[in-house]
């Protein structure tokens, strides 16, 4: 019965440490997102709807923009949860410094949960510098 207990535990704590493995930037690269379509500044809306589970949900508004096709394909991966596992706003501000993107601000959408996040192109990726 030990031997049994020993054998669950080994389970349980090599499957935890797959499942928190943290997401490399390499990752990133295996994506088809160019960063020269995007544009400079990018507000991305999120809501956290779990806290026990760590959920969020997001949103990139790009009705009348000029690159909507590039901002569908980069609201694509983060909503897609086989592309990339966005769990929380920590995961979300990661992500976006791996596709060259950093944080400027973030405000209050009006609902608790819910806020806009601003990311802008870092240096060596803007073309208007």
């Amino acid at each position: 019965m030990p031997k049994l207990s020993k054998i669950l535990l080994a389970f349980f704590i090599a499957f935890a440490s797959l499942s928190t493995y943290g997401q490399t930037v390499k990752e990133y690269k295996s994506f088809s997102l160019n960063i020269d379509e995007l544009p400079e500044y990018v507000v991305i809306f999120s809501e956290t709807t779990g806290r026990i589970m760590g959920n969020i949900v997001t949103q990139i508004d790009s009705k009348k923009s000029p690159d909507k096709s590039a901002l569908d394909k980069l609201d694509d991966i983060l909503t897609n949860k086989k592309k990339l596992r966005v769990r929380n706003q920590t995961d979300l501000l990661n992500i976006m410094l791996g596709f060259g993107y950093e944080y400027v601000n973030a405000f209050s959408a009006g609902q608790s949960d819910m806020s806009k996040i601003v990311f802008r192109k870092k240096v060596k990726y803007r073309t208007s510098e």
